[in-house]
């Protein structure tokens, strides 16, 4: 089987003709127009869903107030007793503890979401 392998590439033309003054050599533009209609690809299903998400996610910290109740990362339920810049103290549902979190940790609006849920109700009865 090798012997044949070496046959083959002996009897293979060794002068290639040489390609005319000016034409390009290797990958050209098709290959870099092809990785830039696959990262627009990736941009549009992957980036863009992801930045409206986060958007989302700071609106909702962003309206949290006194007494609404809510869910950080962590866990924890509890209903919120003052707001700060970057934080908020909540009181623990359980046993009246009170924490302070970063907004950022605060995952649910509970109060929030029971809202929008009587109202889907509501459009559904009509």
């Amino acid at each position: 089987m090798f012997n044949m392998l070496m046959l083959l590439v002996e009897k293979m033309p060794t002068d290639a003709p040489a390609a005319p003054a000016g034409t390009p050599q290797g990958p050209g533009f098709g290959s870099l127009l092809m990785f830039g209609v696959i990262f627009l690809f990736m941009y549009i299903i992957m980036i863009i869903p992801q930045q409206k998400k986060a958007k989302k996610e700071q609106e909702m910290r962003n309206r949290v107030k006194e007494g609404d109740r809510i869910l950080t990362a962590g866990g924890i339920i509890g209903t919120v007793k003052k707001v700060r810049d970057n934080s908020v103290i909540i009181e623990s549902v359980k046993n009246g503890a009170e924490f302070e979190v970063l907004k950022t940790s605060i995952s649910q609006n509970i109060d929030e979401l029971a809202a929008a849920e009587k109202a889907k109700e509501s459009k559904e009865k009509k």
